[in-house]
């Protein structure tokens, strides 16, 4: 038999398991948040619900009332982490003397770029060719040596290139822009 004290022991530790999970109001499933919106969906019943109130939802319109999509704590916690890989960005590009900047097609954030055809935008996290602006998944030969790029080789004549032969490609634009600095630095 369990003292009082050990019971109210258990039914704090059963409080805390449960501060994060809310029961699904059509089956009753126990349904836990780690992190994200408060637009819930059981993944017995597949019903939506709102994870603050408990209630029923159909879309978003439920979240233009009391109810938030987002906890505000979860909105500041986004906040500094964007400030802090914006910082870390600008060190980087303070950082590096040389290349230029360019915006991200997708998000419009400024992104240093060096003798790469790609640039990889710390702001949404995706990679993008210079040359076309389109987002690369690959970043061998399969988006350049392709003509899926209509920015690399000439516009009349694209040949398609193995991924051998674009490393050259891309080591010998690299070593004609050192080349090209020692030039304008002794001048």
């Amino acid at each position: 038999m369990m003292t009082a004290k050990e019971m109210a022991e258990e039914l704090l530790n059963i409080k805390e398991l449960y501060k994060d999970v809310r029961l699904c109001p059509k089956c009753r499933m126990a349904i836990a948040k780690t992190e994200g919106c408060n637009k819930m969906v059981c993944g017995n019943c597949g019903r939506y619900f709102c994870f603050r109130c408990g209630k029923a939802i159909n879309g978003y319109e439920h979240f233009r009332g009391k109810c938030k999509l987002f906890a505000e704590r979860d909105i500041a916690q986004w906040e500094r982490q964007v400030e802090v890989m914006q910082q870390r960005h600008q060190r980087r590009i303070q950082s590096r003397p040389i290349g230029c900047y360019v915006r991200c097609p997708k998000c419009r954030a400024r992104n240093f770029k060096d003798n790469e055809e790609y640039v990889f935008c710390w702001a949404c996290r995706v990679s993008y060719c210079t040359l076309c602006r389109r987002k690369v998944e690959d970043m061998t030969a399969g988006h350049f040596g392709s003509l899926e790029c209509v920015g690399f080789g000439s516009s009349s004549i694209r040949s398609v290139v193995t991924y051998e032969s674009f490393a050259l490609y891309r080591t010998m634009n690299m070593t004609l822009s050192v080349t090209n600095q020692q030039d304008s630095n002794h001048r």
